[in-house]
C-alpha cells in the first residue's frame, strides 16, 4: 500500500498516475463502496470518508478492512486537519475520522509520500 498525502491541488493524483503506471480504469470512482477492495488506486480518500459517514458506514472499520483486503492499493488523501476548527459538529467529526483513517493507512503503508507543489517528500519508505 502506498499513501500519498498533501494539500488540495498539489498534484497527488498526477504523481501517482505518472509514477506507478496506473490504468485509469483501475481508479476507484464508483458508487459501490465495495469497489475499494479491488481498485488499484483510490483518489481523494478524505472525500470517501465523508461519503461513508453520510451512508452510516464506520470509516475506521472500513479503513482497517481495506488495509487487510487490498494491500497493493495506492491512495491519495488531502491533509484537512490544519487551520481553524469548524464550528459545525459534522465537519469536526469528519476531520477527526479523516485523521484517524490517515493514521491507520500510514501505519500499514509500505510508503508514505507527501506532495507539495508536485514535489514528493518520502516520509516512509
Amino acid at each position: 500500500m502506498i499513501l500519498i498525502i498533501g494539500g488540495a491541488y498539489q498534484g497527488k493524483k498526477e504523481y501517482a498516475m505518472n509514477n506507478y503506471d496506473i490504468d485509469e480504469r483501475a481508479v476507484f470512482g464508483s458508487d459501490d463502496i465495495n469497489d475499494i477492495f479491488t481498485s488499484a488506486m483510490i483518489p481523494d480518500y478524505h472525500l470517501l470518508v465523508k461519503k461513508m459517514m453520510a451512508d452510516n458506514i464506520d470509516p475506521i472499520d472500513m479503513t482497517k478492512r481495506l488495509c487487510s483486503e487490498n494491500k497493493e492499493v495506492i491512495l491519495t488523501m488531502n491533509e484537512i486537519g490544519c487551520g481553524i476548527v469548524p464550528m459545525d459538529k459534522c465537519e469536526r467529526e469528519w476531520r477527526e475520522n479523516v485523521g484517524r483513517c490517515g493514521c491507520i493507512l500510514a501505519e500499514k503503508a509500505e510508503k508514505v509520500i507527501r506532495i507539495i507543489c508536485g514535489i514528493p517528500t518520502f516520509l516512509k519508505e
